[in-house]
C-alpha cells in the first residue's frame, strides 16, 4: 500500500532558465567567477532554500533537495515533465517523506496526475521513496535495475518497517519513446556507468538530457557499483548528442553553459581516478595501500571525496590490470555498450562443456575461465564459478567501434578459446582457437 498523502508548506524557487544559457537559480559569483561546488554552505545556501525548482523549458522542471552523507550535505536531483496527458518524473528521492514532498511540489504546479516514473538509477537515494508516487503510475527501468530492485524486495534480512520496494513493470533495454500531448520524451540507455542499468531521459525538442547519477556535478565519482571505463564512454555518447541542458543527478543545476562545462570536467575526473589507480598499481602498491596513498589533485576538494575515494580505488583495481594498463581516453573502446550480464547469460550454456547457439553465431565450447576476465565484471557474471580467480583469465579479444584490442591478462592462464565481442549492437562470436 502506498503511503498516506499529506500536504506540506512549499519553499520552492521557480526560475525560468532558457535553454540558450541564462543563469540558473543559484549561480553565485565571487569576483566574477562562478562558484563551482556541490557544497550548499559554500554557495551560501541553507536548508530553508530547499527544495528548489527550476523551469528549464515549457513544462520541464528540475527539482533539487538536500540530503546528508555523514557530515556532508549535497543535493539529489529529480526531473519532471508536465504535459496535457499527465506528468513524467525521472528519479524520485531517498525516502517516502522526501518523495512525497516532490509529489506535493508537482501538485502545486499542475493538476495533471503523475502517470510515468522513470527509474534512471536503482540506488536507494533515488528509489527508496517510490511508494509515495500514485499507485496508478507506470514505472520504467532497465532490466539490470529491475533485477536489482527485485532482489532488494525479496531480501530475507530486509529490516522491518523498511519502505516497500516498487519494482518497475516496463523494461527499457535500449530506448522507449513516449509521446505525451504532442511532446516526445525518450527514455534511453547510453551504456553502463554509475550502475549497470543507468537510464537517461531525453527531450529532443527542448534539447535537455537528464543523466541522473551518471553525472554528478562536483561530487566525487561514486563507484560502489560502477563500471569506470564504460562510464567514460557513456558520457562521451551523451556529449555527442544535440543537447543544450545536461541535468545531473547530484550537485547543483547551474546554467546550461556551466553544466556543459562541468560534464566534461566530470568525464575528466573519471579518467583521472583511473589514472591514479594505474599510477599506484605501477608503483607496486597493494590496493589498501593505494587507498591511503591516492592523491586526486583538484578532486581532493570535491564533495564526498573522503568516503568515495577509497571505494573508487578498490573498484577500479577490481577490474584488473588490463584496465589499469590504459585509463586514457581510449577507455571508450572497452566494451562501450555491452551488458555483460546478458553476455554471460548467452554464454552460460557453454559452461562445463555444454553447447548452445549464441546470438546467431556458430557453436563452440567455452571454458568458464573465459568468463573470469577483468573486463567481464565478477559482480555481473552469472554462470557458476565465473566469479572466481579474477586476474587469471585467458586472452580475450575485444572489438569496439571497429577497432580490436587484444588483452593478454595473467600468467599461466588455462588454454582455451577466445571470446570476440562486437557491437552491432549485441553480437558475439565464439571462436574455437
Amino acid at each position: 500500500m502506498r503511503s498516506q498523502r499529506h500536504r506540506i508548506p512549499l519553499f520552492t524557487l521557480v526560475v525560468v532558465a532558457a535553454a540558450c544559457g541564462s543563469s540558473g537559480a543559484d549561480e553565485r559569483v565571487a569576483g566574477g567567477a562562478v562558484i563551482r561546488t556541490a557544497d550548499p554552505a559554500v554557495r551560501g545556501l541553507t536548508d530553508a532554500d530547499f527544495p528548489r525548482v527550476q523551469q528549464l523549458a515549457d513544462g520541464v522542471y528540475s527539482y533539487e533537495q538536500l540530503r546528508s552523507a555523514g557530515d556532508e550535505r549535497f543535493t539529489t536531483v529529480s526531473l519532471f515533465v508536465v504535459t496535457g496527458e499527465g506528468v513524467l518524473v525521472a528519479d524520485g528521492q531517498g525516502s517516502i517523506e522526501e518523495t512525497q514532498r516532490l509529489v506535493d511540489t508537482i501538485g502545486a504546479i499542475t493538476d495533471q496526475p503523475i502517470r510515468h516514473v522513470v527509474v534512471c538509477s536503482d540506488h536507494g537515494d533515488h528509489t527508496a521513496g517510490n511508494s509515495a508516487f500514485p499507485e496508478t503510475a507506470t514505472f520504467y527501468a532497465h532490466s539490470t535495475s529491475i533485477a536489482v530492485l527485485e532482489a532488494s524486495a525479496r531480501r530475507a534480512d530486509r529490516p522491518a518497517g523498511a519502505p516497500p520496494v516498487v519494482v518497475p513493470t516496463e523494461r527499457v533495454e535500449h530506448e522507449r519513446v513516449l509521446r505525451l500531448a504532442g511532446r516526445d520524451i525518450r527514455i534511453v540507455f547510453l551504456g553502463r556507468a554509475h550502475t549497470g542499468g543507468d537510464l537517461a531521459v531525453h527531450l529532443p525538442d527542448e534539447k535537455i538530457l537528464f543523466m541522473s547519477e551518471a553525472y554528478l556535478n562536483r561530487v566525487f565519482p561514486a563507484m560502489r557499483s560502477a563500471y569506470p571505463s564504460e562510464w567514460v564512454a557513456m558520457i562521451e555518447r551523451a556529449q555527442a548528442l544535440d543537447i543544450e541542458v545536461y541535468v545531473p543527478g547530484h550537485g547543483f543545476v547551474d546554467s546550461p553553459a556551466v553544466l556543459r562545462e562541468e560534464l566534461e570536467t566530470y568525464r575528466q575526473a573519471l579518467v583521472q581516478v583511473s589514472a591514479e589507480a594505474k599510477r599506484l598499481h605501477a608503483a607496486g602498491a597493494a590496493v589498501e595501500d593505494a587507498v591511503t596513498q591516492a592523491d586526486f589533485g583538484a578532486l581532493e576538494g570535491w564533495s564526498l571525496r573522503a568516503s568515495q575515494g577509497p571505494i573508487a580505488i578498490r573498484r577500479v583495481s577490481a577490474t584488473g590490470p588490463a584496465l589499469l594498463a590504459d585509463p586514457s581516453r581510449q577507455l571508450q573502446q572497452e566494451l562501450p555498450v555491452a551488458r555483460l550480464g546478458q553476455l554471460a547469460e548467452s554464454l552460460s550454456g557453454f559452461h562445463g562443456g555444454g553447447r548452445r547457439q549464441a546470438a546467431g553465431q556458430r557453436q563452440g565450447r567455452l571454458d568458464a575461465a573465459a568468463l573470469r576476465h577483468p573486463f567481464l565484471d565478477p559482480t555481473d557474471v552469472g554462470p557458476p564459478g565465473a566469479t572466481a580467480a579474477v586476474g587469471r583469465a585467458q586472452p580475450v579479444a575485444l572489438l569496439g567501434r571497429g577497432r580490436q584490442r587484444q588483452v593478454d591478462e595473467g600468467q599461466g592462464a588455462p588454454a582455451g578459446p577466445q571470446v570476440a565481442v562486437s557491437f552491432a549492437p549485441m553480437e558475439l562470436e565464439i571462436a574455437d582457437e
